[in-house]
């Protein structure tokens, strides 16, 4: 590359960052780490079912909140920011350049990112890791960019749908299981004969019995938590490995990328009618922000409860909730905290909430490398060794402490420097040249 090409595509400079979506990434990427922390701390049977160990007070209600309002909104906030900012970076780089530069630009810093992704997965294993998702789908995202705002919504619709008829599936294919497997007990208990094949729906029937017994549950639970907390590095590396093949193939290519994509497009839909920069008139936002709760509240508490009230069954979650609105009550609660936030924007009220906030949003990439490099170093065998000992409550004191550290730490940090740590090593690569990262001095 010329070095005259390298200086018209370097990267987006300090003021030219919108300061509102700094810091709804801030907000979204701290959030994350709530929906996050059971998983680092404990096995993740646990994580969403507290009938396990039979938790209540404090414990119920932590996972109930943290359920009801958080459970994926902050990671769909997080992806339509993701989609805005691509969209922001695609676009400046197209003003001044032609031909395939901006692509070649913004497909290796995608390559970048996929290989921070596998850095988080399988060195600092991190099994929960986004950063190769969001590579992966940020591929597929290109064609979709020069849309407009109606043909943005649509396509994130369709895969929407999708990935709610793929949750539904697993719901009516669990009933199936639960169906066909006591159809053949009644018949075996009155001394009928069964066919081959009604026997072998007998077993499978029986076999996810007992694998969603309490007893079975608490046992492989205890028996995960000594695991991780014995295991040295190595061991630790192997058995993160192993989660991670699963993750990566069935997870990635059936969910992940879809809802992924969904919500990129669902954000520069947001973006492009000026709704994510705070554009609307206040009541636009108080609006917005009623109906989505609305909705959004409302599904989810019925689910929650519909789920606790079927002992976490699958197989019988059909009987109270036929069709999985899971994506439509995430959308309906992400507006609302977005609407919310924006308003709360606009008052000035909490201008410095807001700009501690835009610092950590501002170094979003090393704030979530880190929160991974901690957790799993405070809770796996080779450092404190933390898996499965605190109680869910506990948990989140840990979160709110990440929490202080981070708005510290950015604050100070983004005093002295342009871009975080790892922000500027993944710009450096993705530009290959050395990028400026001290600021200019008063």
């Amino acid at each position: 590359m010329c070095y005259t090409c390298a200086m018209v595509i370097a990267p987006l400079a300090r003021a030219e960052r919108i300061s509102l979506i700094d810091s709804l990434r801030g907000f979204a990427l701290l959030g994350i780490l709530l929906m996050n922390m059971p998983f680092f701390s404990g096995p993740y049977l646990l994580s969403d079912n507290p009938l396990i160990l039979q938790e209540t007070g404090l414990n119920y209600w932590c996972w109930w909140v943290v359920r009801v309002f958080f459970d994926g909104t902050m990671r769909g906030m997080f992806s339509m920011l993701f989609g805005a900012g691509t969209f922001l970076l695609i676009s400046r780089l197209e003003q001044k350049n032609s031909g395939l530069l901006p692509a070649d630009i913004y497909y290796r810093r995608l390559w970048w990112l996929m290989l921070f992704g596998l850095i988080d997965g399988y060195i600092i294993l991190w099994p929960g890791d986004i950063l190769l998702t969001y590579g992966i789908t940020g591929l597929l995202f290109f064609p979709f960019r020069n849309l407009k705002t109606r043909g943005l919504l649509l396509f994130s619709a369709v895969f929407m749908v999708i990935c709610s008829i793929q949750s539904t599936l697993h719901i009516q294919d669990a009933a199936k299981v639960r169906k066909e497997g006591m159809e053949v007990a009644a018949r075996k208990a009155k001394h009928k004969s069964i066919t081959p094949k009604q026997k072998a729906s007998l077993e499978t029937w029986t076999k996810l019995q007992n694998e969603q017994n309490l007893d079975t549950l608490r046992k492989k639970s205890d028996s995960l938590g000594v695991q991780y907390r014995r295991n040295d590095y190595v061991a630790q590396q192997k058995e993160i490995s192993g989660v991670k093949v699963y993750l990566e193939t069935k997870e990635l290519f059936t969910t992940w990328i879809w809802e992924s994509l969904a919500f990129f497009l669902f954000g520069l839909a947001l973006f492009k009618a000026g709704i994510l920069t705070g554009k609307k008139s206040p009541l636009f936002y108080v609006v917005m922000g009623a109906l989505g709760y609305a909705v959004g509240a409302t599904l989810r508490i019925q689910s929650t409860n519909f789920t606790y009230a079927t002992a976490f069954d699958a197989s019988r979650l059909i009987e109270l909730e036929p069709v999985s609105l899971y994506q439509v009550s995430r959308i309906g609660m992400t507006l609302g905290h977005l609407s919310v936030l924006v308003l709360l924007y606009k008052t000035g009220v909490f201008s410095w909430v807001f700009k501690a906030l835009a610092n950590v949003g501002q170094m979003a990439f090393t704030n979530y490398l880190s929160q991974s490099l901690i957790c799993t170093f405070l809770f796996f065998g080779y450092g404190f060794g933390l898996f499965g000992l605190l109680q869910r409550y506990q948990t989140y004191g840990v979160v709110v402490a990440i929490w202080v550290f981070q708005l510290i730490f950015s604050a100070i940090w983004m005093r002295y420097f342009l871009f975080g740590p790892l922000e500027w090593v993944w710009r450096s690569l993705t530009y290959w040249e050395r990028q400026p990262i001290l600021r200019a001095k008063r």
